[in-house]
């Protein structure tokens, strides 16, 4: 067995060596079998063939199927044949030379000289394997092979033990792809933002494309559509308005001054009583009037049921009584003037309950 650890030794320790370029060996292989003396079997002469496939990716081992054969004669009438599942494994360094070893297991198949069976037990058995070899590239689908494979199999109770020396050609098919070397990591290109310049024609803080209103004067404020502010909601824009704090409803001029404006203080059928949430909005005219010197003629209305006589009647009935809440708020009685119209000038239909409702009500007309 010391010729088995020299070549193994030898092989696996083999400076030169190449990478595996093909999916599919197939080896053509012959040699010289040594067994052990208790087989009574002399060397023998063997051949075979071995097909090993190299597709599993990252794989430590490539499976590979061999059969061998020694035929009769060198060792009396006997015939010995071997059929192995092996794993190996190659070692990659050079272009030229591959280094592999080999591990696995089969069975053996003996057709022995009567005599000797009966004498030593061979029979046949399954049987393990190690070995090591190398490849030497002759061209390009081409290599001489040469390998040591030892083997053991158990029979009768002891150990047999053979290494089997073999030479051959290696040919390869179905070329592997080249592998792809890794890339360079790139530094992303930063791409630089075009400076954006913003317009604001009139320089009010709003851009054009933002601005509903762009040609507000210079130094107005405005809101965020870049409209000038209108703090009481009467239409005219505080830079213009000399009264920017008219209250809701009222009719103003150019200039946002009330002229004309509905109380909103309505009253029951045929009543002249204030209702409290009437009440309040006079207490805030009041206030206005208090902040701002104008004149105002509370007028009376009334819808069209009853005659006309009684109607005006009513109407001026109502304007005293707005007007009395006001001095009781604290204007002037000689800033206030209480008419009635009567059912002459109605604001909505007559002809509904809604429509009459909304006619019995007083307005307010101011004058400076």
């Amino acid at each position: 067995m010391r010729k088995l650890s020299l070549l193994l030794s030898s092989a696996l320790l083999a400076t030169s060596l190449y990478a595996t370029q093909y999916d599919y060996e197939v080896s053509v292989m012959g040699g010289v079998t040594e067994h052990e003396d208790v087989t009574g079997l002399d060397s023998k002469g063997v051949y075979g063939a071995e097909l090993q496939y190299n597709g599993f990716e990252n794989s430590f081992f490539s499976p590979e199927l061999a059969y061998y054969y020694s035929p009769r004669g060198g060792g009396g009438d006997t015939t010995v044949q071997r059929i192995f599942l092996n794993g190996v494994h190659n070692f990659h360094e050079s272009d030229k030379v591959t280094a592999f070893a080999k591990l696995g297991a089969g069975y053996e198949i003996v057709e022995l000289d009567r005599r000797v069976n009966i004498e030593n037990g061979n029979r046949d058995s399954v049987i393990f394997d190690a070995g090591a070899g190398f490849k030497v590239a002759l061209a390009e689908h081409i290599a001489l092979k040469l390998e040591a494979v030892y083997a053991n199999k158990l029979n009768k109770g002891t150990i047999d033990q053979s290494i089997t020396f073999l030479a051959g050609l290696n040919f390869g098919f179905v070329p592997q792809a080249a592998p792809v070397a890794p890339v360079a990591a790139v530094a992303p290109v930063v791409k630089k933002k075009p400076l954006l310049i913003i317009s604001d024609d009139d320089g009010d803080g709003v851009p054009n494309g933002q601005d509903k209103c762009p040609n507000t004067p210079k130094g107005v404020k405005v809101n965020a559509d870049g409209c000038p502010l209108d703090s009481d909601g009467d239409g005219v824009p505080d830079f213009k308005d000399d009264c920017p704090d008219t209250p809701k409803g009222f009719a103003v001029d150019t200039k946002g001054c009330a002229e004309k404006m509905n109380l909103l203080v309505n009253f029951a059928f045929d009543s002249a009583k204030v209702t409290n949430g009437a009440a309040s909005r006079i207490s805030s005219f009041a206030k206005y009037l208090k902040r701002n010197p104008y004149k105002a003629t509370i007028v009376g209305h009334t819808d069209s049921i009853g005659t006309a006589v009684y109607n005006l009647n009513l109407s001026k009935r109502r304007s005293e009584a707005v007007k009395a809440l006001l001095v009781e708020d604290g204007i002037s009685a000689d800033r206030l003037i209480a008419v009635g119209k009567g059912e002459s000038t109605p604001i909505a239909t007559n002809k509904t309950k809604e429509g009459r409702a909304q006619n019995r009500r007083v307005e307010a007309i101011l004058q400076k």
